[in-house]
């Protein structure tokens, strides 16, 4: 399971924000642990510890600043290649999966353009996948986009289905949770669904689309 974090870290920091936010969380570990260091010490010691606490602080500080920055500059209406991303993770994940499941990956031939930005759709497809993974039982992960052409009710929309064969799995739901934030500001849902080839856990998010 180590390689399979590994694996989506390496998906998460690979656009900017993506990389601020990494930094961000050593930064807050790494001043963590110095203050559970620092009262340990000796008092002279603890003095020294302390001040590089605090350096460590200001770095979170202007990490997070970075990546307001970053995120202020993006375009409002930005996109993402929802089915590069998901093929591209599904690249990355081919090697990390635990011995014994298997990734399903399953795109339309073309991008499937969500109005989501890319770091964003990053963040939720390694949340619910991870949480699908860590499932007890599960062997099979299936990721799934479709184009969902416009209706007379709705626009043309991206629906993404991320689901296992392992039921129920109450981190999916909390993982759900975290992200479906996320989502809603662009318009969008994130809610149980049934993914096609396994009998157990999946959720489906759906995005509005640029066509």
């Amino acid at each position: 399971m180590s390689r399979l974090v590994e694996a989506t870290e390496r998906f998460l920091v690979s656009d900017a924000p993506g990389l601020v936010d990494k930094l961000t969380e050593i930064l807050l570990t790494t001043s963590a642990r110095m203050a559970s260091l620092r009262r340990r010490l000796p008092a002279k010691e603890a003095e020294e510890a302390k001040a590089v606490e605090e350096a460590f602080g200001q770095g979170v500080a202007i990490a997070r600043s970075i990546a307001e920055s970053v995120r202020g500059h993006g375009e409002p209406g930005a996109y993402a290649a929802a089915a590069n991303i998901v093929r591209e993770l599904g690249r990355l994940l081919s090697d990390a999966i635990p011995n014994g499941m298997r990734l399903v990956v399953r795109c339309p031939p073309g991008p499937a353009i969500v109005a989501m930005q890319p770091s964003e759709l990053r963040r939720v497809l390694v949340a619910i996948l991870l949480a699908l993974a860590r499932a007890e039982k599960a062997r099979k992960v299936v990721v799934e986009v479709e184009h969902v052409p416009a209706t007379n009710a709705l626009g043309p929309r991206v629906w993404i289905v991320l689901g296992c064969d392992a039921r129920p799995v109450v981190a999916v739901a909390e993982a759900t949770d975290r992200v479906r934030p996320l989502v809603q500001a662009r318009g969008g849902t994130i809610e149980p669904a049934l993914a096609r080839g396994v009998d157990g856990t999946a959720v489906v998010v759906q995005v509005p689309s640029a066509c």
